[in-house]
């Protein structure tokens, strides 16, 4: 969050707002630390699933399943011991369970969104050492447009869409949502809320339901760049 929203919140606010920030870069660190290493070796291996797909060995679709079950465990547990690791030593909302157990549910699949555009920027080079210096460029606008350097106001209108493509926007924004949930109750007489402060309208579970489906969107766009990779081997 910019540094002067801290003086348009309450003081005792101004904690929760550090820490939104600290986890939000925990949830970047989640993505990156996914996402680089896929796209690191994934060059690799297309290669080597583009000829055995093409000698019939196995589908796509098989091929990607069966990665999912070999990466879905380290998805999970790796992001879920970190942010558990993490919550209390940052001083986030501990007013119920649930609260904490959603906190680890958004790094799992911030994680998730790594592996998934890791996939697909791996898929899209050849040469390992491309994927790793142009991968960064490509995601540079994510961080950008996603709501935490750049406010929606400074964004020219023209490029404010490419925010809706950003998991970094839906992040935050489930994060923000999550910190503040029983806002009202704690600070009734507080406008606006942290939320109407940043321009976050879409809730909790709306951010958490559209971060997962992102992660699927990526996925479905890897699976059909190696379709198409196929098909012109054949």
């Amino acid at each position: 969050f910019k540094q002067k929203t801290a003086y348009e919140m309450l003081r005792s606010l101004v904690g929760s707002e550090m820490c939104i920030r600290d986890r939000y870069m925990g949830v970047v660190g989640q993505f990156f630390g996914t996402q680089g290493p896929v796209s690191l070796i994934f060059p690799s291996e297309r290669n080597v699933f583009l000829r055995e797909e093409n000698s019939g060995l196995y589908r796509i679709s098989s091929y990607f399943v069966g990665k999912l079950i070999v990466e879905l465990p380290l998805l999970i547990i790796q992001p879920a011991l970190f942010a558990l690791g993490s919550y209390w030593t940052t001083n986030l909302n501990t007013s119920s369970t649930q609260t904490v157990l959603i906190f680890v549910l958004i790094n799992v699949i911030q994680a998730f969104n790594g592996f998934t555009i890791g996939i697909l920027t791996g898929s899209m080079f050849k040469d390992p050492k491309l994927a790793t210096a142009l991968t960064p460029l490509l995601l540079l606008p994510f961080l950008v447009f996603g709501g935490f350097y750049v406010t929606e106001s400074d964004i020219p209108v023209f490029l404010r869409w490419f925010k809706y493509l950003s998991p970094f926007k839906y992040a935050l924004e489930a994060l923000t949502y999550n910190e503040f949930n029983n806002f009202y109750d704690r600070y009734p007489k507080f406008i606006p809320t942290p939320m109407e402060i940043f321009g976050q309208t879409l809730g909790l579970w709306t951010s958490v339901g559209l971060l997962i489906g992102l992660g699927f969107v990526y996925l479905i766009l890897s699976f059909s760049f190696l379709k198409m990779l196929t098909k012109k081997l054949q």
